[in-house]
């Protein structure tokens, strides 16, 4: 199982080592009470999170309050080894990559791939 999305979590250096995953380049030092509580739901389900441990990590929300990091792609541990790629992009890098040539709003996006897939999460 994978899942990607914005879990209002900044999970500082707290992590869940899982076998087989690498160890996880923080970008974002700070901690919230949610990120203790998602980081405590990983552990009991055997997942870990992929930012920060493959490809291009980045902060997943800047603003004029400032930068940080509550979206993430998360893995069941057996499954790490299918992400191939990860990266944090802008709405308009994801746009451009897709040849689409509509306005979007500016915002980051978790983009991941597996074998043959690319998915784009928000």
């Amino acid at each position: 199982m994978i899942i990607c999305g914005d879990f209002n979590a900044r999970c500082g250096r707290l992590d869940v080592e899982c076998e087989g995953m690498l160890n996880r380049k923080v970008i974002d030092g700070v901690k919230n009470s949610q990120g203790e509580v998602f980081v405590d739901f990983l552990r009991s389900v055997n997942m870990g999170v992929v930012n920060g441990r493959k490809g291009k990590d980045a902060f997943t929300c800047v603003s004029n309050r400032g930068c940080s990091v509550v979206d993430y792609c998360v893995v069941g541990a057996e499954n790490f080894s299918l992400i191939n790629n990860f990266r944090v992009i802008t709405m308009t890098e994801c746009m451009d990559e897709m040849q689409c040539r509509e306005k979007s709003p500016e915002f980051q996006t978790i983009l991941w791939s597996s074998g043959r897939y690319q998915v784009v999460g928000r």
